[in-house]
């Protein structure tokens, strides 16, 4: 009888030493939780920054550039139209990608109704 609660009581003892360790793990899983959340949130407020660049400007600043200058084409040329086309499809598609990494970010270029954008 005397061994049964000896035995008894040093699994108790070795039952409290492993749910001492599996708390500690517990804790550090947590603090681990808590800094990889910290470093998304971070990652996704960067994300937004980048989702936030004025495309549209962008765009435009790029097709201003094929109609001045040496070897420029008019605005109501094939290839300005599709080079516009295709700059717009570009904008949409790299939107699209944040988007479906950060849903917050705009689905849509400003400005899409542009006389470049429906040609």
């Amino acid at each position: 009888m005397q061994q049964e609660r000896e035995e008894l009581q040093a699994q108790i003892a070795a039952l409290q030493a492993e749910n001492q360790s599996v708390k500690q793990q517990n804790q550090e899983l947590q603090e681990r939780t808590q800094e990889l959340e910290e470093q998304n949130q971070q990652l996704q407020n960067k994300l937004k920054n980048i989702a936030m660049l004025d495309y549209e400007a962008m765009r435009s600043h790029t097709l201003k550039s094929m109609t001045t200058g040496k070897g420029s084409a008019a605005s109501t040329s094939p290839q300005y139209k599709f080079a516009s086309r295709a700059t717009g499809k570009l904008i949409e598609d790299i939107i699209s990608a944040i988007s479906d990494i950060a849903p917050s970010t705009p689905t849509s270029i400003r400005g899409e109704n542009t006389p470049d954008s429906q040609a």
